[in-house]
């Protein structure tokens, strides 16, 4: 790939209705110079994802491999191997990740296509090694699952027929009851 692919005549491109197909995740493992997983993610946040999300691909997230002392176990490798990252994306297809590969193709060849271009170009310069591995299976169905972030839990109360967790707010210091059956506050 070069920047001369992304000169010349627009390239005007069309959301097409999905097509049904089998989705697959690509993980990656980066190795990447170490100390630098902060700029490789906002490059990869700011600068790549949000035009392969526009062709359709679904980052799942990134990840930076914590240090196993953390964990109470002895490093295996010494630092200056650098950072190891995995990056988990969802794709409709294998056609459909086969596409991206030349995304300007998928998703025009303007502004947008520069900026990933440039972002790539970096992301490269910090990387030491890299390989991946195309996972297939079912998607869960439950859904995003998430639970809000508590300052301090004071204490437990018995309402009526259910239990209610009492929080106190990050905002301020009024106490706000939490239906545990429920999960909503």
């Amino acid at each position: 790939m070069s920047a001369d692919m992304l000169d010349g005549d627009p390239l005007p491109v069309r959301n097409e209705a999905h097509k049904e197909g089998d989705n697959i995740l690509v993980l990656r493992h980066f190795t990447i110079q170490a100390g630098s997983f902060a700029e490789f993610h906002r490059v990869s946040s700011e600068g790549v994802w949000p035009f392969f999300e526009k062709i359709g691909a679904r980052i799942v997230g990134m990840w930076k491999v914590i240090s196993p002392e953390i964990m109470g176990e002895a490093a295996d490798k010494s630092a200056d191997e650098g950072d190891e990252v995995y990056l988990l994306t969802r794709y409709a297809s294998a056609d459909h990740w086969r596409a991206t590969r030349d995304f300007w193709k998928l998703g025009g060849n303007g502004p947008d296509a520069l900026k990933v271009y440039e972002a790539l170009k970096r992301r490269r310069q910090l990387t030491l090694a890299v390989s991946f591995k195309v996972l297939e299976g079912d998607i869960a169905r439950n859904g995003h699952i998430s639970c809000r972030a508590l300052e301090r839990l004071t204490y437990y109360q018995k309402r009526s027929s259910s239990w209610c967790l009492w929080l106190t707010s990050r905002h301020g210091s009024s106490e706000q009851p939490m239906d545990l059956a429920m999960g909503v506050g």
